[in-house]
């Protein structure tokens, strides 16, 4: 029997003017490969009797609006989400009506299923939600404001609520900026200095020693011209920086326990509005141990609370650079209350108190460094206790 079905180079080669009569030979070349478009991903092809090859769909217009208001659109069109007492209407997929219209899809050239693009503005769904999405409001409205949900009370972290501890926190936070921008410009500038000293980081640090205070050095002169930009760009660093400070000691004076600054010798105001800073209200914390393990001095699991990773970094919850600014206030203050020491004058309250704890803890074996920086540990969390006291006395 006869195979009537041709291949593709066999339909090639049809004469069409007579018919079927001019069938050639089949040639044993295979057909060349069309260049791949990517069309047999996202279109749909239809072949029909009597065309040799599957041909495209039109691609359906994408661009008409989706309908509003009629039967069987989808829910996540124009639905109203009640989020933290604010509407807020859901845009749902767009819908194409160029699937359905038989103008443009012919009998038996019509596309299997509904030619719809879920819209990129849509937001996503969420696994458990009620309406399938979730979704923010972009103003919620505040405490005691109509509206406003009372499940969301709890949210309100009550170390960051006072109007002028918000001040203090968003300042030192602007002064910090300033030194971590003013940090990095100075070790650009030591890194530069280095390379005139090839390599030799002691008389690196000397040339930008000598840049600052005027001091002779064979390279200062060469140095200065080279870190002339960056120094340059300190200035304005510098200057919003002392600002920052100057604001931060009209704040601080407002404070319910300003007056520790005047009883305790070696903590100014500059220092108690960087633990406010970072801290917060220390009235509104449940305890002070919580004060302690904000600041990173608590005890976790029997060990110093300090940084790790996994499950641990959670309950840990550290800080080094809020720990950083502990330490430093607290080494200022040691170093105050030991004035006059070796002139005979008494040491402060919490230099006795350092002296007391040091022996004990060298009483176990400890090098004497280790036995400094625990007792200095103690001096800090005796600090902080006696602020948040005098701060729960005041508001009481």
């Amino acid at each position: 029997m006869i195979d009537h079905h041709l291949n593709e180079t066999q339909k090639d080669n049809v004469d069409h003017s007579g018919g079927a009569t001019g069938v050639s030979k089949p040639s044993n070349r295979t057909p060349r490969r069309k260049k791949f478009t990517g069309q047999g991903i996202c279109e749909s092809h239809h072949v029909t009797a009597g065309e040799g090859r599957a041909k495209p769909f039109p691609k359906p217009n994408m661009t008409q609006p989706a309908p509003q208001n009629t039967a069987g659109h989808d829910f996540l069109d124009n639905q109203k989400v009640h989020v933290s007492g604010a509407d807020q209407t859901i845009a749902g997929p767009k819908t194409s009506t160029a699937a359905s219209d038989p103008q443009k899809f012919p009998k038996g050239k019509r596309a299997a299923g509904p030619a719809t693009k879920p819209s990129r503005s849509a937001p996503r769904a969420t696994k458990g939600s009620h309406f399938g999405v979730e979704t923010h409001s972009a103003h919620a409205p505040l405490i005691d404001e109509p509206g406003h949900d009372p499940l969301d009370a709890h949210l309100i972290d009550a170390r960051f609520v006072d109007p002028l501890i918000m001040q203090i926190v968003e300042t030192w936070r602007q002064r910090q900026d300033m030194v971590r921008a003013m940090g990095k410009l100075t070790l650009q500038c030591k890194a530069i200095l280095r390379r005139l000293c090839a390599g030799d980081k002691t008389e690196a640090n000397k040339v930008y020693r000598s840049i600052g205070n005027g001091m002779d050095h064979a390279l200062a002169q060469s140095g200065h011209m080279a870190v002339a930009p960056l120094l340059a760009a300190r200035q304005p660093l510098e200057a919003s920086r002392k600002a920052y400070e100057k604001k931060l000691i009209a704040l601080a004076k407002n404070l319910p326990i300003a007056h520790m600054v005047d009883e305790t010798v070696g903590l100014g105001l500059p220092g108690l509005a960087a633990i406010v800073g970072e801290c917060g209200d220390l009235s509104a914390y449940k305890s002070v141990a919580a004060v302690w393990k904000r600041c990173g001095l608590a005890v976790i699991s029997g060990g110093r609370q300090r940084r790790v990773t996994g499950e641990a970094a959670l309950e840990h919850g550290y800080s080094p650079t809020r720990r950083s600014v502990i330490w430093t206030l607290t080494d200022s203050l040691f170093k105050a209350q030991s004035a006059g020491m070796k002139d005979g004058a008494a040491p402060g309250p919490y230099r006795a108190l350092y002296d007391e704890w040091k022996a004990l803890e060298l009483a176990k074996d400890l090098t004497a460094g280790h036995a400094h920086n625990r007792a200095l540990r103690r001096v800090s969390k005796k600090l902080l206790c006696d602020l948040t006291v005098a701060w729960r006395a005041k508001i009481e």
